[in-house]
């Protein structure tokens, strides 16, 4: 039973709020875009391209680039994310699955590198579904969801949480890990408050998914009745084609095979209302041909497998042409056509091969990138180390840098003192020398003016005595 394919194209579409529900705004916001100016009108320009994306894809991707090119003049991060994910949603409508994933990409990183956590776990999630209901890549998904839940418990962790432990119990219930998947579905539960209408939703329909898959058919079909009786009053269409295949499945189940087919009818008329969107046609078709072939009747049977068929294959759905070719082999063995048994057993095995291919690339690419992350890591620690040891050394050189000119500093001082006392000592002995050889000229001088003064007196005594003696 494949209900985890009905029940991720539901999520999906329920995180692209303005896909299925009514907004009569967009008339009037299509008149004044041109009169606004900034971040507004970039704000404008990606609810254009989001209003488009189910009905005109080349208009919503005329949006977007405007969007885009508007909000790169203004360096408006936030402007370029969104409009980035809105050309991927207008991708996904279109079919494009490859496109869809590199865009949602895109604006993931764009979204972190403005800081704009839930657009970025927003796109991881958008990931993760694609590579879970396309190729039933669950390492792949789960990495992507992951991801978002990283950023929820790092970044944004009183946001809507429960969103990506949702998606890791949808990847846990395809695989019928039911231990596991109970283990987050009760963690989500915790985050889901009784006001939020969107985590009721997705209660009761995991629970619901529980529920069948163990068996209480009646508990089951309770909680999916609850679902849609939400998402019919939030006018959600893919809420609405989800609960009803989740009901066929579970009236199929039980034998109840008139309540199946109406069931599988209503989803298939709910899917027609957007006629490029081939997914749902896909799922409603498998319905419709799975309660035909519980029926046995084979003719109707093959007629609906046969268009699930065709879309699964336009669209490049391996896992979907996988479980179709096998029922197809099953109705042709059982119509003794074994020919034709054989070749839809050989197509069920190539799609096989496809699927565990893409799984197993997946992880070879996972090894990859964590061989060369470990690589890069390992480098990043010698490129650290050595960083410190430089950082070290070069502490050591300053240090004795420091050191050689403080003690330089030092010595200089030291002998400038030195030099500046001796030229202070040796001026003080040239005044000294002067003073005394002043003092010696002094005393000469002295001398002198009393030698010639007693000179003098001597003379002038042997004159008086000369002349005594004369007379």
């Amino acid at each position: 039973m494949r209900l985890i394919s009905f029940s991720l194209f539901f999520f999906l579409l329920l995180k692209q709020s303005t896909c299925f529900s009514q907004n009569d705004n967009y008339d009037s916001l299509a008149k004044v875009v041109d009169h606004l100016v900034g971040n507004e009108q970039v704000d404008v320009l990606n609810k254009l391209a989001l209003e488009h994306v189910r009905n005109n894809f080349n208009k919503s991707i005329e949006y977007s680039n405007l969007s885009i090119s508007k909000a790169l003049d203004l360096s408006y991060c936030a402007g370029v994310a969104k409009a980035l994910q809105a050309q991927a949603i207008a991708h996904f409508f279109n079919n494009d699955h490859n496109k869809y994933i590199q865009l949602c990409e895109k604006s993931a990183e764009k979204a972190i590198e403005c800081n704009d956590w839930i657009l970025a776990s927003e796109n991881y999630e958008k990931i993760g579904y694609i590579h879970l209901i396309l190729w039933q890549d669950y390492s792949e998904s789960l990495e992507f969801y992951l991801k978002s839940l990283r950023i929820f418990e790092t970044k944004i962790p009183e946001g809507k949480i429960y969103l990506p432990l949702v998606g890791i119990t949808r990847i846990l219930l395809a695989q019928n890990d039911l231990n596991s998947a109970a283990s987050y579905f009760e963690k989500a539960k915790k985050y889901i408050k009784p006001t939020d209408e969107s985590g009721l939703q997705l209660l009761y329909e995991i629970s619901g998914d529980f529920k069948l898959k163990e068996g209480f058919y009646s508990e089951a079909e309770s909680n999916y009745k609850k679902s849609l009786a939400l998402y019919k009053k939030s006018n959600l269409y893919g809420g609405m084609i989800f609960c009803n295949i989740a009901l066929a499945n579970v009236y199929r189940e039980q034998g109840q095979f008139k309540l199946a087919l109406e069931c599988g009818r209503e989803a298939l008329k709910l899917g027609d209302i957007y006629q490029q969107y081939q997914r749902a046609k896909l799922y409603g078709s498998e319905s419709l041909a799975k309660t035909y072939l519980a029926l046995k009747d084979t003719k109707n049977a093959k007629y609906y497998f046969h268009q699930a068929i065709v879309i699964a294959n336009n669209l490049g759905m391996v896992a979907e042409l996988k479980s179709s070719y096998k029922a197809r082999a099953s109705i042709a063995e059982n119509e003794n056509d074994f020919k034709e048994a054989l070749e839809f057993e050989r197509l069920y095995v190539a799609n096989s091969d496809i699927i565990v291919s893409k799984q197993r690339n997946s992880q070879m690419n996972r090894l990859e990138v964590e061989i060369e992350r470990e690589k890069k890591q390992i480098e990043i620690e010698k490129l650290k180390q050595e960083k410190k040891i430089f950082q070290y050394n070069t502490l050591l050189v300053i240090g004795a840098l420091i050191s050689i000119i403080v003690l330089a500093a030092a010595i200089i001082s030291r002998q400038k003192i030195k030099n500046k006392k001796q030229r202070e000592l040796s001026i003080l002995q040239q005044k000294m020398l002067q003073a005394e050889l002043e003092n010696k000229r002094l005393n000469e001088d002295n001398l002198a003016k009393e030698l010639a003064f007693k000179t003098k007196e001597l003379t002038t005594s042997a004159l008086n005595l000369i002349q005594k003696n004369e007379t």
